[in-house]
């Protein structure tokens, strides 16, 4: 293992930015023990981690956090990291209980990735259990929690109490309401047009903003059947579907067939606009949640595709679970309200990040964690103060794209520039692996451009950016080679301090591919 030394002057100022971490080098929560990794909440204010954090949590962890309910105060959680053993979640994974009256609420696993915040007046708790961490070696969690005055109006009445309960749901999600109850009874409503209420049409089964569908209300048929659901946006607008349950008939494999494709089975097929023709995203079929999915324009569709039989579904254990619940939105801001970001209206997808209003912040692809959209150009623009740079760090990258991520292998990538013009040093990154060190600016500006292509889909990326003056920084700038990740001269000593300043939540020895151009 490497050796970061941290400058005197530097230390000074990392004590004081952290004083919950011990001389170990573990975070403490803010919470006392009153059992072997059973914590309760003592502030109003403060962080949760998982045991060991930022190192790897122990195997067969099992801990609960106990943050309890304030006369007068909601409390809101917010995950800012996650690292759990991927493909694990029965044995790796954090629930989260509403305290009063005791209620499951979620269920967070390797891929239930930041940002995600979620408030309630009635108190949380938060139990983490942890698999076999000898191999894999994930860290576990950091959440942050905040316990904020009510301001309750003068003239209240019952309904303040549906208020309340609303405020156990997603924060980045507008209320929804299932707007289809029971006015569908069959398939004769096939197919169903679900459109914003920015759009005009007579022959719309339904207009709202946001809104819960369940299949179930469509299956009347004792035999296969097709069910198409159309969801149609104003021209600003993007389509958004969340499942919230998922779960098909998926007949047992043959011995001399034994890959089943979904297309085969009872499925449902994606499909977005794209220029003129609809394009296919994915089928989904078995007990897999799907992605949260985001149209390329205005319009997205669901074929509910049934080839078994009620018969056959009546074999296998709790038949009446087959089916799905989504919840579907309309909404303009590409899912990246929450970056608290500056915004231009006459272009689509461009965010402007100012020292002067913020020094540190998230930054995330569209729709994160779900399959960013098809076809999008989004500009992340960094702009600090004459001495200040920039440093992002990426937690979570999945941007589809081949070796060394040119235009002529049809790649997704992300695109760092020093300049608002052509730069010859601009780096590509594009696959599956985080980059490997944090992204440094060579001045007061950074330009980030994310670019799909109209043809793969991946879920995109997370990561935390920071603005520091350069006399903190102290450090030798990037060098840019054409081996991959091969940063030659940066120097030892910035990891260490990036880590304490909260910028760098892990290290990881693996590579990505980038271009010089």
């Amino acid at each position: 293992m490497c050796s970061y030394l941290v400058p005197p002057k530097v230390s000074t100022v990392l004590i004081a930015l952290f004083p919950k971490v011990t001389t170990t080098g573990r975070f403490l929560s803010n919470a006392i023990e009153i059992q072997p990794c059973h914590f309760r909440v003592n502030t109003l204010v403060g962080n949760i981690f998982s045991p060991n954090y930022p190192y790897f949590y122990p195997t067969s962890s099992n801990c609960t956090y106990q943050l309890e309910p304030h006369r007068g105060f909601t409390l809101e959680i917010s995950l800012e990291y996650l690292s759990l053993r991927r493909y694990a979640c029965h044995e790796d994974f954090i629930n989260i209980y509403q305290m009063h009256p005791k209620a499951h609420l979620e269920k967070l696993c390797y891929d239930s990735m930041p940002p995600y915040r979620i408030q309630t007046s009635r108190g949380y708790v938060i139990e983490f259990v942890g698999g076999n961490n000898d191999i894999v070696k994930a860290r576990g969690f950091h959440i942050s929690f905040k316990y904020v005055p009510e301001q309750k109006p003068h003239d209240f009445e019952g309904n303040n109490q549906l208020a309340n309960d609303a405020n156990t749901s997603v924060s980045s999600s507008s209320a929804v309401i299932d707007v289809h109850g029971d006015k569908v009874a069959s398939r004769e409503q096939c197919p169903v047009r679900i459109t914003s209420p920015s759009v005009v049409e007579s022959d719309s089964h339904f207009s709202s903003t946001s809104g819960i569908l369940n299949s179930t209300q469509y299956v009347d048929s004792d035999e296969p059947f097709k069910c198409q659901f159309v969801f149609l946006g104003s021209g600003t607008e993007r389509v958004q579907i969340t499942f919230l349950h998922f779960n098909l008939y998926a007949r047992m494999p043959h011995f001399n067939n034994v890959t089943n494709r979904c297309d085969e089975m009872d499925h449902l097929s994606a499909h977005v606009l794209i220029g003129t023709r609809m394009s296919r995203i994915e089928d989904f079929c078995g007990a897999n949640t799907p992605p949260r999915l985001m149209s390329t324009k205005n319009l997205l569709t669901l074929d509910y595709v049934i080839r078994s039989t009620r018969a056959i579904r009546r074999m296998v254990a709790n038949s009446e679970k087959f089916g799905f619940v989504l919840k579907y939105h309309f909404r303009s801001d590409l899912g990246l309200s929450e970056m608290n970001a500056e915004t231009r209206n006459d272009l689509t997808c461009h965010y402007e990040f100012n020292s002067s209003r913020r020094s540190s912040g998230d930054i995330f692809s569209p729709n994160h964690p779900g399959y960013y959209p098809r076809n999008i150009d989004c500009h992340y623009i960094f702009h600090g103060t004459e001495k200040q740079i920039v440093i992002i760090h990426f937690e979570y990258f999945d941007v589809e794209g081949l070796a060394t991520c040119d235009d002529s292998t049809h790649s997704d990538y992300v695109l760092f520039s020093n300049y608002q013009t052509h730069d010859r040093t601009n780096r590509r990154y594009c696959g599956q692996v985080c980059p490997r060190d944090s992204i440094i600016s060579e001045s007061n500006y950074f330009r980030m451009l994310f670019r799909s292509n109209d043809i793969f889909d991946a879920t995109g990326f997370y990561a935390h950016y920071q603005f520091i003056t350069e006399q903190i920084s102290q450090i030798n700038r990037v060098k840019v080679t054409t081996n991959a990740c091969s940063f030659t001269t940066k120097s030892l000593k910035w990891p260490s301090v990036l880590f304490f300043l909260g910028i760098v939540y892990k290290w990881t020895s693996r590579s990505c591919h980038f271009q010089e151009m």
